[in-house]
């Protein structure tokens, strides 16, 4: 403790000094001899010794910019908050390496509690008061201002509910520079409230009798920032999203995330999106449906992210049975607290399923960490089989040995039961999200590429049949989608392209469902793998009404027994490269 404590404040002195004397007394060595030695450290030593910490905080700023697609040019300037801050060396390093100026003018030591004071001085507090106290009489007292302003004074507007004869009320400021007198109470009053500039103001109002006793209300004590400390919020750290079924055109058997709200978002914040369910529930069936909420980037794989709400719905928790192609309302609402609420609401039996999850507590499912390793493990064996083929033996190794780490992952999962409550299935959890986004980044320019080139063809095709087919809308959403290539193109993440190829792909389909030769084809391709239909007698009732509609020409009712026809193939048997989104 006491060499810690030297060293502290030699750090200290360096500060400020190019050299310093440690005197080292009053310490014994292992062999129980006093120690009794003064040692000199030049600055430029200490430098050395901090020199790879700096170079990581370095690092790690430029990881950030790259992260939001944001460069130094971008950044006004470092703000320099912590007791490092004193260190002429960090200063320097940091101001040298980006290329943006340096701020300390702020108390480095203090800043950030003055600015989690500042913040929590402008949350809305709940007050309670004993109602079983003597002499406390019902009032009932409703103040309205702005919590937070750039004005020097602020408006209070209050409302009292009672009889307010014979009261009066008196406003001070906790810093006792404002008093604004006795004055008679009415049903609504005003006041203007000065304020400290660059300050968090606190004031008490208080109801008198005609005595100029205290009587009490439910009045709260008024708390207003004014000026640089107006703090809007909690601004989330990671995107959150909801993991999403996939288009069965791209990978068969993965799903994707749909962002909610965005990182950097302040919140409190709520969203509601629409989907369509991919399965039909029976009431008192077992089969489900999973509503998993994950903390992470939208353009990481979801196994890659953390689960913070998982919602499994089966027969049994369901007042009517939802059938496939129904419409499903999920929303997400998330406070300062990072509390998030999840509500799931059925149209078709109007009923809604809520549930809430803290930050502090993880939800995971040990089922849902199982069906991830395995469909981990399905990936990696064809990203290696794919790196064999290319000659790419360096990354087949790596993907490799990765391949036995999710291979001891299942077999530590498959130990644990359903209900497992150890911190084991936290573990496994953690190691497969880690292991996620190592392949992800193993594998992400392959993809790149591929992806890239599979644009390239469905972009040559697309302009064709929009130019030939396309109606003024296809047109337009056609080369607003083009004008975006050098976002997507150029991009660091493959999904960012690959929802660039989901939207192409829509533009085509909603051409190709507005044409009857295509609508026949498709038909006749469905009705040649009949024997694949989940529901053969109602999938012939179809296919003789579908003959007839195109008998008559009936083109819309086509379309309709062609999306019955596809909704009845296994999800997993899709006889073809199908590109009409099932949905949710």
């Amino acid at each position: 403790f006491k060499l810690l404590k030297l060293a502290e404040e030699a750090k200290i002195e360096l500060s400020n000094r190019t050299m310093v004397e440690i005197e080292l007394s009053g310490i014994h060595d292992d062999a129980n001899q006093p120690i009794d030695i003064i040692v000199t450290l030049k600055r430029e030593e200490f430098e050395e010794l901090i020199d790879d910490a700096v170079a990581l905080t370095i690092t790690m700023i430029q990881d950030i910019l790259t992260r939001n697609n944001s460069t130094t040019q971008d950044i006004q300037f470092a703000l320099m908050v912590g007791g490092s801050t004193y260190i002429p060396y960090i200063r320097k390093r940091i101001s040298e390496s980006l290329s943006i100026p340096v701020k300390c003018e702020i108390d480095p030591t203090t800043a950030i509690a003055i600015g989690a004071a500042y913040f929590a001085g402008t949350r809305v507090r709940n007050t309670q008061i004993d109602s079983t106290h003597s002499t406390r009489i019902e009032k009932q007292l409703k103040l309205s201002y702005e919590n937070t302003t750039q004005d020097d004074q602020e408006i209070l507007m209050g409302k009292f509910t009672g009889n307010y004869d014979g009261l009066y009320y008196q406003i001070i400021r906790e810093d006792n520079g404002y008093d604004s007198g006795v004055k008679p109470l009415s049903a609504k009053f005003t006041a203007y409230l000065p304020l400290v500039i660059n300050r968090y103001n606190t004031f008490k109002l208080t109801i008198l009798d005609d005595k100029h006793n205290t009587v009490e209300t439910d009045a709260e004590i008024i708390g207003i920032t004014q000026g640089k400390y107006n703090v809007i919020g909690q601004p989330l750290p990671q995107d959150i999203c909801i993991e999403t079924d996939n288009q069965p055109n791209l990978e068969a058997h993965a799903t994707k995330l749909d962002m909610y709200f965005q990182k950097n978002t302040i919140l409190p914040q709520k969203r509601t999106k629409s989907y369509t369910l991919n399965k039909s529930i029976l009431i008192g069936d077992k089969d489900k449906i999973i509503i998993n909420v994950l903390e992470g980037s939208h353009m990481s794989l979801p196994a890659g992210n953390l689960s913070i709400g998982y919602i499994e719905i089966d027969g049994a928790k369901l007042t009517k049975s939802v059938i496939k192609g129904a419409d499903i309302e999920i929303s997400l609402d998330m406070n300062e607290s990072r509390d998030l609420g999840v509500s799931i609401y059925f149209p078709m039996s109007d009923q809604t399923i809520y549930e809430a999850f803290k930050p502090t507590h993880k939800s995971i499912s040990v089922e849902k960490i199982k069906d991830d390793l395995h469909e981990l493990s399905n990936s990696i064996i064809t990203e290696i089989n794919n790196a064999i083929v290319l000659e790419q033996y360096e990354q087949a190794s790596l993907l490799t040995d990765l391949e036995s780490e999710i291979d001891q992952l299942i077999d530590e999962a498959n130990n644990l039961s359903t209900d497992d409550s150890t911190d084991k299935k936290y573990q496994i959890d953690t190691a497969k999200r880690k292991i996620a986004q190592a392949i992800n980044n193993l594998t992400k320019d392959k993809k790149m590429e591929q992806l890239n080139l599979h644009y390239q063809d469905l972009k040559k095709t697309c302009e064709q049949l929009v130019i030939n087919s396309g109606n003024d809308n296809d047109v337009k959403l056609f080369y607003e989608l083009v004008a975006q290539e050098k976002v997507f193109l150029n991009g660091v993440s493959y999904l960012k392209l690959k929802d660039a190829i989901d939207e192409m792909e829509t533009i085509e389909r909603e051409i190709n469902w507005r044409m009857p030769v295509y609508l026949k084809n498709l038909f006749s391709r469905l009705c040649a793998q009949s024997s694949q239909f989940n529901n053969p007698d109602f999938a012939k009732e179809l296919m003789q009404t579908g003959s007839n509609a195109i008998e008559s020409n009936d083109f819309n009712k086509l379309k309709e027994i062609n999306i019955t026809l596809l909704s009845l193939f296994p999800r997993r048997k899709m006889p073809f490269n199908y590109k009409y989104k099932i949905g949710f």
